[in-house]
């Protein structure tokens, strides 16, 4: 191979995982959200979770990806303790 065809190949094995979690956010919002559901149809104490969501909607809202798969993330985790 080239050289030029090894540097492609590198570049895009680096860029694989970071275009694979473009839509991250979105995603793991919208698993947040059924679980927030059925976490509330359940009774359970969401509060803290529900905190988390709407923190990451603001963050998402604001163009802040990063922090908002954060804020979701942590939302899980809530609802994961409180189980």
């Amino acid at each position: 191979m080239t050289r030029a065809r090894w540097v492609i190949m590198g570049l895009l094995m680096l860029a694989g995982p970071y275009a694979a979690r473009a839509d991250e956010p979105t995603e793991l919002k919208v698993e947040v959200e059924a679980k927030l559901k059925r976490a509330l149809v359940t009774r359970r104490d969401i509060t803290g979770a529900a905190q988390e969501y709407h923190a990451g909607e603001r963050a998402l809202a604001d163009g802040n990806d990063a922090q908002a798969a954060e804020h979701f993330r942590r939302a899980d985790q809530l609802l994961q303790v409180s189980e």
